[in-house]
């Protein structure tokens, strides 16, 4: 089964693509880059095992090269990104932080992130901003993989409210290379919309996805055949694997715990509203409206209304997505706050578990 409009429980882990300047310590003249960020991996390690998260770091060998991702996510993992790059480039340490496999309505991953993000500046002092780094969340139900119905609402609700999601995405992010729009790079979706979206266009959208019969298949249909790229922003391609998630890639360069928990939450949230809407299986009209228009504006307020209740209906957020979509976009430009996170979110939602639940499902 799929997930259904009730409680069931629902898995993610998070990748933040992050690049830190070390507080502690500077490189030596003499001393290679690896193993200089190898030295700053080890000291967010133990930073975030002294706070209580199992955590694994990559070891680098002489020419750089270091062990791929754990076979399971029951702990985190801090591992090296070519694609980030730093301004200070000599001092300046990229990293991919990898987190272990949530569970919500479990409420401990928020204050965990809370730990992490404190254990990260004790460590590291970050960047203003960076257009180089960005973040991605995978989500996929508990305990069974997505079915087919699910996988056609959750498409369909991707390809309608594309041009709304894009205008709650900070600038940074549309458009970009890492996250494309999915109907900007699927061969079957540039090809159904060539003249254009209108009524017609969404009955053959309906039409097609019904002939799709398998995850693979919806796959190549919503970012190109077996070489499509995994660059599109809902990324289909770990369902056809033992993964058995959807990932959102539209996430910017997150700076703090607060950043972090809201866009795990509208993640999530979407998906989830796509399933409990069922947009695709209601045979209602869908009127496209164009970007830069107020009526855009209106339609993504009230979209951004339906995935805040979603949050609170499903899944018991006691930290919601703030009232206005705009927020979000304002969170890029915010002055940094360095510590404290632990300590607002623990006086909210309680002190997290010394023995973080198992869970089997790879997310990532």
């Amino acid at each position: 089964m799929g997930l259904s409009p009730s409680r069931e429980p629902v898995g993610f882990g998070i990748e933040l693509e992050l690049v830190g300047l070390p507080r502690h310590f500077e490189r030596d003249d003499a001393e290679s880059k690896w193993k200089h960020y190898q030295s700053c991996y080890d000291a967010l390690e133990a930073a975030m095992e002294k706070s209580g998260i199992a955590t694994t770091s990559i070891i680098f060998d002489r020419k750089g090269r270091f062990k791929k991702y754990p076979q399971n996510y029951q702990s985190w993992y801090l591992t090296y990104d070519t694609s980030i790059v730093g301004r200070n480039k000599y001092e300046a340490v990229p990293m991919e932080i990898v987190s272990r496999t949530f569970e919500i309505p479990q409420k401990d991953w928020m204050v965990e992130l809370g730990v992490f993000w404190d254990a990260f500046f004790t460590v590291f002092e970050m960047e203003t901003s960076n257009e180089h780094c960005g973040s991605h969340v995978h989500v996929a139900p508990l305990g069974s993989a997505y079915d087919m119905s699910t996988l056609r609402q959750i498409a369909y609700a991707v390809i309608i409210y594309e041009k709304h999601v894009l205008e709650i995405l900070p600038e940074s992010r549309r458009g970009c290379h890492y996250c494309l729009p999915n109907t900007s790079v699927s061969p079957a979706l540039k090809q159904l919309f060539r003249h254009g979206r209108n009524q017609k266009s969404y009955v053959q959208l309906r039409s097609e996805l019904n002939d799709i019969d398998t995850p693979g298949e919806l796959c190549i249909y919503m970012q190109g055949g077996q070489d499509g790229s995994r660059n599109v922003l809902w990324n289909f391609k770990n369902l056809e694997g033992s993964k058995g998630t959807i990932e959102f890639r539209g996430l910017p360069g997150i700076r703090s715990a607060e950043e972090t928990i809201h866009w795990v939450l509208f993640a999530i949230g979407f998906l989830l509203l796509a399933e409990e809407e069922d947009e695709f299986g209601s045979n209602m009209p869908f009127t496209y409206v164009g970007p830069g228009t107020d009526k855009l504006r209106q339609r993504t307020e009230e979209l951004w209304t339906r995935i805040r209740q979603c949050c609170i209906n499903r899944l018991t957020a006691k930290w919601n997505l703030p009232s206005d979509y705009e927020n979000m976009l304002d969170e890029e430009s915010r002055p940094l706050v360095r510590s404290g996170s632990r300590s607002s979110l623990r006086s909210s939602l309680g002190s997290v578990s010394s023995s973080h639940s198992s869970v089997s499902l790879a997310l990532h």
